[in-house]
């Protein structure tokens, strides 16, 4: 199956399942990097397509659990100094108890694993994330568009103990503003492209040739395009800004208002 990775801006690949591997082995790739394979509609985090390759573990750890668990509650009540017929008790439980027993713990334990969880996690997050708007305003590098320092600093920003849904949508928000860093670069350029000499002597040519307002009309109608596509990703960020707050709030999180970068 053939694996591509997308990573500071750069897509990478295809890789095979043993060359991921080796790539997450030596840290070129994380697994917060996202991914695609044919027949996919959308990119996803690379930790999604890697399960693919990896069955799931038999779930065992939960049934051991609760056997230890339970053992040590039967001998912890047949200890106690109350309890004098203490093999009566452990047949009693045995026979009355432990089915009703094990419904309760079953029980806790799904309450358990769909409690939401992460929530310190998603606060450090957005916290950081908060303070990038300040960082990029007192060091910003004349060398880089600001919207690809934000996302930069965004990528120090650890996702480690957040859910996996929240990950993905953070993720996705920092993939916008890396599109707007490359859509700033562009409009750098053309800056400098129009203001040049070669730009004027072209104009000036076509002017001669009867097509006086030709190099006009392409630079309007460039400017017009650049414009259209800067928009459209300021606009992409705040929606995936947006599904950040709506997943934080999933995890009774909520959010406060973010400052522009």
């Amino acid at each position: 199956m053939q694996v591509h990775v997308y990573r500071n801006g750069k897509q990478l690949g295809p890789y095979e399942a043993n060359q991921l591997k080796g790539l997450l082995n030596s840290n070129q790739i994380s697994y917060d990097d996202l991914a695609w394979i044919e027949g996919m509609t959308e990119w996803k985090p690379l930790r999604v397509i890697f399960a693919k390759f990896t069955p799931p573990d038999a779930p065992v750890a939960y049934h051991r659990r609760f056997s230890n668990f339970y053992k040590a509650c039967m001998e912890s009540i047949c200890a106690h100094r109350f309890c004098k017929n203490k093999q009566f008790l452990v047949n009693f439980t045995s026979k009355h108890l432990r089915f009703l027993f094990a419904v309760i713990v079953c029980a806790l334990i799904g309450i358990y694993s769909l409690w939401p969880s992460g929530t310190s996690s998603i606060k450090h997050v957005l916290q950081a994330d908060s303070e990038i708007s300040d960082i990029v305003r007192n060091k910003r590098d004349a060398s880089q568009p600001p919207a690809t320092q934000v996302a930069h600093l965004m990528r120090g920003i650890s996702l480690s103990g957040c859910p996996q849904k929240f990950k993905e949508a953070y993720v996705q928000h920092i993939h916008a503003w890396d599109d707007l860093g490359h859509i700033q670069t562009q409009v750098k350029q053309f800056g400098e492209y129009s203001n040049s000499e070669e730009v004027l002597t072209e104009a000036f040519v076509r002017g001669a040739q009867g097509d006086p307002f030709g190099k006009v009309n392409e630079y309007t109608a460039d400017l017009q395009s650049l414009r259209a596509r800067y928009t459209e990703a300021q606009e992409h960020i705040s929606s995936t800004y947006h599904n950040v707050e709506d997943v934080a709030l999933e995890y009774g999180v909520t959010v406060s208002q973010k400052d522009v970068h």
